[in-house]
């Protein structure tokens, strides 16, 4: 009798494929290109530090209540993402990477005014990450390494494996446009602090320029303001008016559209939150 053919082995999951992180994040922030037309661009990147650290700072700052501070914060968060496409519980956050930071990027293209993001998770062990992924919900469609899952609420989102972390995004052109900024992030040097965000301000006024013009508008409020002092003190007895100097309300527009100008002109803006006692 002939022999039984050998049994083929599964097919692993293709690598996701991730398109490049944005130059002008890369470099100063506001004197890049923006890449080939069309393309996202990151606007704000933000990085939570591993969830035992924030714990420890947590219960650490709360060391004088009669209950551990952490518990209550990760049942509240629990509670407030029963809903979202990824719960972050207790179980969740017990299978995070102990030396890698969770990261979001939010990114905007020019024809989407949604600002969606990506959230890169990194795991402990890969097998987590798969787990992760599966929890979400079923698989609808592939494409280039990544997977379409359908949530419980009937949302779709896309899923990708890579470096031992879960890339979760709201489309694929997310995904392949601001996963890769995300797990990069990841791989960053661990924040000081428990949360911090950076954003792109060139990318942000670069959204919102068609919509608003910050020079004409800190010009028109500080004008505005201007005058508002001027009738205010007008209406004052003289002996209560104040003696010193006051700028006129064109002085005040013209400072105004100054700091409108700088403030668009100005690279990235740091925020960090810390619960450091």
């Amino acid at each position: 009798m002939p022999a039984a053919p050998a049994p083929v082995p599964p097919t692993a999951p293709a690598e996701v494929d991730l398109g490049p992180i944005d130059p002008a994040w890369v470099t100063s922030g506001n004197t890049s290109p923006a890449g080939p037309s069309g393309a996202l661009r990151a606007v704000v990147e933000v990085r939570v530090a591993p969830a035992a650290r924030v714990t420890a700072d947590v219960n650490t700052l709360g060391r004088k209540l009669p209950m551990r501070l952490a518990d209550l914060v990760i049942d509240a968060i629990a509670k407030g993402t029963e809903s979202a496409t990824l719960p972050i519980d207790a179980r969740l956050l017990a299978a995070l990477a102990p030396d890698r930071a969770v990261a979001i990027v939010v990114v905007h293209g020019k024809e989407d005014d949604r600002s969606p993001q990506c959230v890169a998770f990194p795991f402990a062990r890969a097998a987590d990450a798969s787990a992760t992924a599966e929890r979400i919900g079923p698989a609808l469609s592939r494409r280039g390494g990544a997977i379409e899952r359908q949530t419980g609420s009937g949302q779709r989102r896309w899923t990708a494996i890579k470096d031992g972390a879960l890339l979760l995004a709201d489309s694929y052109d997310v995904l392949f446009g601001g996963c890769a900024q995300a797990l990069a992030a990841t791989r960053e040097p661990l924040p000081a602090e428990e949360v911090v965000a950076i954003i792109n301000l060139d990318a942000l006024f670069r959204q919102l320029r068609a919509k608003r013009d910050l020079a004409t508008e800190f010009g028109d409020q500080l004008a505005k303001a201007a005058r508002a002092s001027e009738r205010a003190s007008a209406a004052q007895a003289p002996a209560k008016r104040g003696a010193g100097p006051r700028l006129s309300p064109e002085a005040m527009r013209r400072l105004g559209q100054q700091m409108g100008r700088a403030l668009m002109q100005s690279a990235r803006a740091r925020f960090a939150l810390s619960a450091s006692a």
